[in-house]
């Protein structure tokens, strides 16, 4: 069972009418999830700060709103909202200009994020060694995310509505497979599977120094075996990691090359980059594969799910 509480600017519950439709979304590289939902018009709309959504007595949403949408046609009058989970408040706030040394989660977290809202972080006491510089223009989100990949290779979280992890600590055992018979976690009614060649990129060209002009070169079998030729130049005379760069836009490409679309009549609330399978009678099983976008909403015809699946990250270079 579905359940909306919303709340005003002084945390006051607001009372509100049966919900007529919702979506729900979550994407890899979207640092925040996203939520439409409509109702009939309400008094107090306008107050509404932030809104937390229930399935089965279990939290599965928290946002802040970002807008009201007021519409009224013959069949009535209408109010849709719109709301980011507090992961929009890293990525509205600018920060602070600022120069460190050896910075730590601790520290990061003090001076940028303390200050939304959030009152716990997850990380360790790892230090990233040497001068971390955010930037006039940069984000809370961007300084926060430039220390995470550079400190400890993985990208920020939101773990609950309180607490931001700087770290991986998702559960990688966690495992789903979808199929379109009956021994399956879930069973769905419709698949796609769309593969691009366009987005194949099949050479990287890097220039490691001032006298080597783009020699060092780096193929990509996978692209080359299906006759793909588009080429990329690199300058990687400051970078440390040059090659490990081309190597991570290459292995972009090939994961871009090839996805499935699973339509299912139900709602189905796993999480993105969570590992799965499918089980199809014309495709056959597909391994390796994890969970790049979730919808799920209700519209005239019910619940409704929409997962997109890719291939795991693979290096594929000569």
């Amino acid at each position: 069972m579905l359940k909306f509480r919303a709340y005003d600017f002084e945390n006051k519950e607001i009372l509100l009418p049966d919900f007529l439709s919702f979506e729900l979304q979550k994407e890899e590289n979207v640092p925040a999830d996203y939520l439409e939902v409509k109702f009939k018009s309400f008094a107090n709309a306008d107050n509404i700060k932030y809104i937390r959504l229930f399935y089965n007595d279990s939290l599965v949403f928290f946002g802040i709103c970002d807008e009201i949408l007021f519409s009224k046609d013959l069949t009535g009058a209408v109010v849709t909202l719109y709301f980011r989970n507090k992961m929009a408040l890293l990525i509205d706030n600018e920060a602070l200009p600022s120069e460190f040394n050896n910075i730590t989660a601790r520290v990061l977290f003090d001076k940028y994020i303390k200050q939304l809202g959030f009152k716990s972080f997850i990380s360790d006491n790892k230090a990233l060694t040497g001068k971390f510089i955010v930037e006039k223009g940069e984000s809370v989100y961007d300084a926060l995310y430039n220390f995470t990949r550079l400190n400890y290779s993985s990208a920020p979280y939101l773990v609950d509505e309180d607490t931001i992890s700087f770290i991986n600590n998702k559960n990688d055992d966690l495992y789903t497979l979808f199929s379109d018979g009956e021994n399956a976690d879930y069973q769905y009614r419709k698949i796609e599977c769309s593969k691009f060649p366009c987005k194949l990129i099949s050479k990287i060209n890097i220039k490691t120094s001032a006298n080597d002009y783009y020699k060092t070169v780096i193929k990509n079998d996978f692209a080359l075996e299906r006759g793909t030729q588009r080429e990329r130049y690199l300058d990687a005379c400051n970078l440390v990691t040059s090659m490990s760069s081309a190597q991570k836009i290459i292995n972009n490409s090939n994961n871009e090359f090839e996805e499935y679309k699973l339509y299912l009549d139900c709602l189905i609330f796993n999480s993105v980059y969570e590992k799965c399978s499918i089980a199809d009678y014309y495709l056959g099983n597909v391994e390796n594969l994890y969970i790049s976008k979730v919808i799920i909403g209700s519209d005239i015809n019910g619940y409704y799910s929409k997962i997109t699946l890719k291939k795991e990250e693979q290096y594929v270079v000569a």
